[in-house]
């Protein structure tokens, strides 16, 4: 007897234990390889959406840089009066209107009104396009055209010298792909803010004025945009990670903040 039990309690596994077994093990170890596989693609996620966000607000500080500078160099000529500035602003001439209380000087000086008074040269829902100071510390060095141009694959800064005829195709333009990745092509709409009915006189009633946003604007109505709107959708790729980013943002024209643009638009007294 003692023998026997002996042998009972040595006999080991069976077969069919030892399947069991390996399946059980099979199952944890797959288990351990999903959790681990989970956190990496998580961190993966993570570090592409980062990226993404950061692309688009990147592009973002470069335009609120450019815009906050828009000016045309020879607004320096402008006697400083409102109603010369309505008059500019407003009638696209530095030649008094019939009927107007004062004539205004020649504040262009010859040059054309286009090249003149209109900081904002192209107001589309994929293009916008403005003349811009260039300062070195307190002082005024010079001017250049700056553009921004959206398509579906890139958002593109085109920067010249050449501030006078600005515009698509500018000669001399720098460009520079400050966003890439899958964009909507038409990111851009422009906030006016103007009386819309001013009179040849000069002469209106500050209550009436009016703001809107609107995709597309041209003709004198570039003369009133305050602020543009952006809306940039960033879908930035690594390997086989990806992560879409969208970033919404009001970028204002700094010059146009003043009381003279306000009343020149019959927007103050």
């Amino acid at each position: 007897m003692l023998t026997r039990r002996a042998h009972r309690s040595e006999h080991g596994f069976t077969l069919i234990e030892l399947v069991v077994g390996m399946v059980l093990l099979v199952l944890v170890i797959t288990a351990i390889v999903a959790a681990i596989s989970g956190l990496g693609s998580a961190s993966s996620d993570t570090m592409a959406n980062r990226a993404s966000q950061q692309q688009a607000l990147d592009a973002l500080e470069t335009m609120r840089r450019d815009i906050r500078v828009a000016r045309t160099p020879a607004r320096d000529a402008w006697d400083g009066r409102r109603d010369t500035l309505r008059q500019l602003l407003y009638f696209e001439s530095d030649q008094a209107q019939p009927g107007a209380a004062d004539a205004s000087r020649a504040v262009c000086n010859g040059i054309a009104y286009v090249h003149c008074m209109r900081d904002v040269t192209v107001a589309t829902p994929n293009q916008f396009w403005f003349r811009a100071d260039v300062r070195q510390g307190s002082g005024w060095i010079g001017a250049e055209c700056v553009g921004y141009t959206a398509s579906s694959t890139a958002l593109t800064r085109t920067v010249s010298p050449n501030w006078r005829a600005c515009g698509p195709g500018v000669a001399g333009g720098v460009q520079d792909a400050i966003l890439r990745g899958r964009l909507d092509a038409a990111p851009f709409s422009y906030t006016l803010r103007a009386h819309p009915n001013i009179p040849a006189n000069g002469i209106a009633p500050p209550s009436e004025c009016r703001t809107s946003t609107t995709p597309n604007v041209s003709g004198r109505n570039l003369n009133f945009i305050t602020a543009v709107q952006v809306g940039l959708t960033s879908v930035f790729s690594e390997r086989q990670e990806s992560a879409t980013n969208g970033v919404d943002t009001s970028l204002v024209i700094t010059g146009r903040t003043s009381g003279d643009h306000a009343y020149a638009v019959g927007c103050s007294h």
